[in-house]
């Protein structure tokens, strides 16, 4: 072999496997980049499935993304239908399913539908609402049902049955980013579709056409038009189980929010980072923006954002909102080939928080209660108080449960956005109790939705040391048939529920669920009401006439003398109007036995110092100390360089509990800076330091 040939060959091998290592870079490459993405927006599944094969018709390769979209089912498109079938539409009408589709220019290939009966359907496309001129794209498609196609049962199952458009030559293309896609009903009224039957909210775009028909020309025009089945008292609209196959020569970025900022008081320095999905299934995300206006006709202002993470990127908002605002946001991003998309859009409101110092912060969480029993209740007490429903205002900050309410009543039904019993973290309730607060819940679920599974808790625990919990029963079952848990006695003498020990019992409906019996043998009652046995820091305030035999309570108080907690683990707020009223004031009071200003001969067994309320502060706060016997006392402020800021008393003081306040003035009477203090208590032998946070 010559010399020059043996260079040629070696560098044929050179070349071949360059050509090889690029390849498998290539296929690297491809394997990172995502070939399907599953999405739900504006009520509706998209599946998209970027494709990239060679059409043999016409002679190249075809790119572009099908997209299979559905209403119903959502959350599982796996699992059968299992709602009832309903049927509203008469022989001659149109019914048709109102599809958001994820690009302005579409082409629909597939139909896919589920029968409850035989017939044919004359199957139609329009772009536009159909009681509009330029609505019809197809007319008088055939579509014929046979029994194959169903179960016979009119029982729902699932199986599709596909009409395909493009295999016909009738694939429809669509331009505006939406659709209408539906059928006459034949003379037989058939055949009859599948419909989810399910509750859409009133205000969700997607179903405003899910169950529309348009009468027959030979119905007067005046008569003519929109026409939804819905029920008046839920606002709820039903729909077909139907979906559609679409092609998009192009998709441009698609941005999901995965941050759902909830309503907040004015003044909440913690807004948090708006963080977003953002997917291009056919290019590269070039960049995208954070979008937001205050109120719907505002300005709009633009934040650009920055990848972070896989297909994450952020941005904040960067200004400073006003109580009664109203933020809408929402994101765009544009890809590498110039296409730009936008994301549906959020809100959330700006509160003007209440006065400090407050009666009552009213948390509502997951209840079926009607909130007014509570603040009705309250009103009555002449408390003032502030509501706070947590599914409405999209959750609660530590901003708002440390604001500065003397008082917290929690109710819930398995609330989620108080700490479980075991939790032994950081947490904003625990903050609020640490800083002299009290605390009142009624959740007759709250055991079990943490998992509670008979446990005997610990020191460490919020339910231990902060409710002054120590075991329970979660969700009882007695086996007595006979026996009802609707009936709480009070525990005699005790400052909350000693009005109500036998025979003056309160009587409370079976909640909201209702109590029901079991069909076993024997057979026994059952309800949602939690039993517990207190630890010994805590007192039991009410009892179950049943288990309560047994060393059972339903309601016990823990006071640790700084914050004070009652847990009420049955619905106390069914019983009877003057009943509940009487049981709030008894907690609210016993409450303010613990920290009221007036009481200057409370008794106490020693010398303690109790946490500056509120704890962040701005610009007052005020210091509760105990003493066991008279004393000359001094409280003096220190910074975080042990340089003595304030002196706030230095006094005799008889035996009992006192207070001060500290206005945020140093010695000379000046405003002191945002930042860490210390007060030290000093009284005979006995001394005490904690830490307290200025913000401003």
């Amino acid at each position: 072999m010559s010399k020059y040939l043996r260079i040629s060959f070696l560098t044929l091998l050179l070349l071949l496997f360059a050509t090889v290592s690029m390849a498998g870079n290539v296929k690297k490459k491809n394997n990172n980049k995502r070939q399907e993405y599953i999405y739900i927006e504006k009520g509706m599944r998209h599946h998209l499935v970027l494709m990239n094969k060679y059409d043999k018709k016409l002679g190249k390769v075809v790119a572009g993304i099908i997209d299979t979209i559905q209403h119903a089912n959502v959350s599982d498109p796996a699992e059968p239908w299992d709602e009832g079938i309903q049927q509203f539409v008469q022989a001659g009408d149109t019914v048709a399913n109102y599809y958001a589709l994820a690009s302005d220019t579409a082409k629909i290939l597939e139909i896919h539908a589920s029968f409850a009966t035989t017939g044919i359907g004359k199957w139609n496309v329009w772009e536009s609402p159909i009681n509009t001129a330029k609505s019809f794209l197809l007319i008088d498609v055939p579509w014929t049902i046979t029994d194959a196609d169903t179960n016979g049962s009119g029982v729902p199952t699932g199986n599709w049955q596909i009409n395909d458009l493009d295999e016909q030559g009738l694939a429809a293309n669509i331009t505006g980013g939406e659709a209408y896609v539906g059928y006459y009903t034949d003379e037989s009224n058939g055949p009859f579709m599948f419909m989810d039957n399910g509750g859409h909210d009133f205000d969700d775009a997607s179903w405003r056409a899910a169950l529309a028909y348009l009468r027959p020309p030979s119905v007067p025009a005046a008569e003519t038009g929109w026409y939804f089945w819905w029920i008046e008292s839920l606002r709820t609209y039903t729909e077909y189980v139907q979906r559609i196959v679409v092609f998009y020569e192009k998709v441009a970025p698609i941005s999901t929010i995965k941050t759902k900022i909830p309503d907040y008081f004015a003044g909440n320095p913690a807004y948090p980072t708006v963080e977003a999905e953002i997917i291009d299934l056919d290019g590269t995300v070039a960049s995208a923006n954070l979008n937001f206006t205050v109120g719907a006709s505002g300005n709009k202002q633009t934040v650009a954002m920055s990848a972070t993470t896989g297909d994450l990127w952020s941005g904040n908002f960067n200004a400073t909102f006003n109580g009664g605002d109203t933020l809408f946001y929402w994101i765009d991003a544009t890809d590498d080939g110039g296409n730009n998309s936008e994301s549906g859009s959020k809100t959330f409101l700006v509160i003007e928080p209440p006065a400090k110092g407050t009666n009552v912060l009213y948390v509502s969480e997951s209840g079926n209660v009607d909130d007014v029993v509570f603040t009705d209740a309250l009103s009555k007490l002449s408390k003032d108080y502030f509501m706070w429903n947590i599914d409405v205002h999209g959750g609660i900050s530590s901003y708002e449960i440390n604001w500065g309410f003397d008082n917290i009543i929690w109710y819930g039904f398995g609330a989620s956005s108080l700490p479980s019993p075991f939790e032994t973290g950081d947490h904003a309730v625990k903050d609020y109790l640490d800083a002299g607060g009290h605390l009142m819940i009624i959740d007759n679920d709250y055991l079990f939705h943490n998992g509670y599974q008979d446990s005997v808790l610990h020191t460490g625990q919020f339910g231990y040391d902060y409710l002054g919990l120590l075991e329970a029963i979660s969700d009882p079952a007695f086996d007595d048939p006979t026996a009802s848990d609707t009936v709480f006695a009070g525990v005699a003498a005790d400052a909350i529920g000693g009005e109500f020990a036998d025979p003056d019992s309160i009587i409370t409906f079976p909640d909201t669920w209702g109590t029901w019996v079991v069909n076993a043998d024997p057979p026994f009652a059952t309800d949602w009401q939690d039993m517990l046995i207190p630890n010994e820091n805590a007192s039991p305030t009410f009892y179950n006439d049943y288990l309560g035999l047994f060393g059972y309570h339903s309601a016990i108080r823990n006071d640790n003398g700084s914050f004070a907690t009652a847990f009420f683990a049955f619905g106390v707020e069914t019983a009877d109007a003057a009943d509940f009223e009487a049981v709030l004031a008894n907690t609210l009071d016993w409450f303010g036995t613990v920290t009221s200003l007036e009481d200057e001969n409370y008794l106490v067994s020693d010398f303690s110092l109790a946490q500056n309320y509120p704890n962040p502060f701005n610009p007052s706060t005020r210091i509760d100390f105990y003493l066991k016997n008279a004393q000359k006392v001094k409280i003096e402020v220190f910074n975080t360089l042990g340089q003595k800021v304030a002196l706030l008393t230095n006094n005799e003081y008889q035996a009992g509990k006192h207070s001060v306040d500290w206005n945020s003035v140093d010695l000379k009477n000046n405003l002191v800076a945002t930042g860490i203090y210390y007060y030290k208590l000093s009284a005979g032998e006995f001394t005490s330091i904690k830490k307290m946070v200025l913000i401003k």
